[in-house]
């Protein structure tokens, strides 16, 4: 009986010991994390090219590109013929 109880304690220990070093490692590990994160933003934004010296392209907008490219698909589909219905078909496509 007495066994039990010490073996009960010591595996209530473990477990706190396990849950503080599981503890410390997430903080630790978040921590690292977050630093480098940091360190990587500001180091991007410290390379990054300023852009005030740069021309502006003077190459035609996107939104026009996509206008011409669903108005081809419009007549696409106005071209497209209609499918023929024979008596043999169904739902079904295993018929």
């Amino acid at each position: 009986m007495r066994s039990n109880r010490l073996f009960a304690i010591a595996a209530i220990a473990c477990a706190a010991a396990a849950g503080a070093f599981m503890s410390a490692a997430v903080s630790t590990r978040d921590f690292i994390v977050s630093a480098a994160r940091s360190g990587w933003a500001r180091l991007s934004t410290w390379l990054e090219p300023s852009r005030e010296g740069l021309p502006k392209s003077q190459a035609p907008s996107k939104p026009r590109v996509a206008l011409v490219m669903a108005k081809a698909f419009v007549l696409r589909l106005a071209k497209r013929e209609r499918p023929r219905v024979t008596p043999r078909w169904r739902m079904c496509p295993s018929a």
